[in-house]
């Protein structure tokens, strides 16, 4: 192969044959020396750039052919890489634990990447607990027959390791709904306690009458989910109360009560005074 240095001398050599036409050559020979001095500078310059150009030409050519290799490498090992088995990643995918099992059984290499998979492994597939768990099985059972580690799957698992794990699991699980149902029951407790404590206050409020203790004490017993015949009653309570506040034989009775009152309250001081 030819090197840089060598490509430019020969076409240095070609383009000096080439560009000098026979008349030219022959005048070229009659001049004298010093005046033919610049013309075959200038022609030398000319054929040292095209022997330039000439080189990054053929550079270029040579990395377009060796990208083409490349790419045509690539297409011819990615169809290799399809043809390859696909029924365990396909198993693995679909969460058919029993037919991995079949498969690993049946001589399929679980440690094989496919191109459709983004050349990944059966186990790296699988989506589901069941079918990791039959790699992990097949492991424990043929722990020399494939390359485990390259295949992803960890450490076996024995169907008496399989069956404690699975018994710690329902464990765990009747443990998590013994704590629910106590949550439950005490969560219900205190509901009850807070429906008793609003009803309570629910009758102290509609036996007496203020309007916005009332109000607020049917917002609460709402809330709470208390018993819809106390509430009616507050409701009604209430209605009446209002009524009250804004009806002017209600504010008038009202306040001849309460000078009454206050005419009552000084006859007995003055009655007190004079015993």
């Amino acid at each position: 192969r030819p090197t840089l240095g060598e490509t430019s001398r020969v076409v240095l050599q070609l383009s000096r044959t080439e560009l000098l036409e026979p008349q030219e050559a022959a005048e070229l020979q009659r001049a004298p020396q010093a005046e033919d001095a610049p013309r075959r500078a200038a022609l030398e310059r000319e054929a040292e750039a095209a022997a330039s150009a000439a080189a990054r030409q053929l550079g270029e050519e040579r990395r377009v052919a060796a990208e083409a290799e490349a790419e045509a490498e690539l297409a011819r090992a990615e169809a290799e890489a399809a043809d390859l088995p696909s029924e365990l990643h396909e198993a693995a995918e679909a969460g058919d634990a029993g037919r991995v099992q079949v498969l690993l059984e049946g001589g399929a290499d679980p440690a094989l990447r496919h191109v459709r998979y983004g050349f990944r492994v059966p186990y790296d597939v699988a989506k589901t607990r069941e079918v990791r768990n039959a790699f992990r099985k097949a492991r424990a059972e043929l722990p020399e027959r494939w390359d485990w580690a390259a295949a992803h799957v960890p450490q076996g698992l024995t169907e008496q390791e399989e069956a404690d794990r699975e018994e710690r699991e329902r464990a765990k699980a009747r443990e998590k709904k013994k704590k629910a149902e106590k949550a439950r029951k005490e969560r219900r407790k205190q509901e009850e306690a807070e429906r008793a404590a609003a009803a309570a206050l629910l009758v102290e409020a509609t036996a007496g009458a203020d309007l916005a203790a009332l109000s607020a004490s049917i917002e609460k017993a709402q809330g709470v989910g208390c018993d819809g015949a106390e509430l009616e009653r507050a409701r009604e309570r209430l209605a009446a109360l209002q009524f009250e506040a804004t009806d002017p034989a209600a504010i008038a009775r009202r306040e001849r009560e309460k000078r009454a009152a206050a005419a009552e309250a000084r006859l007995n001081r003055l009655t007190g005074g004079a015993q």
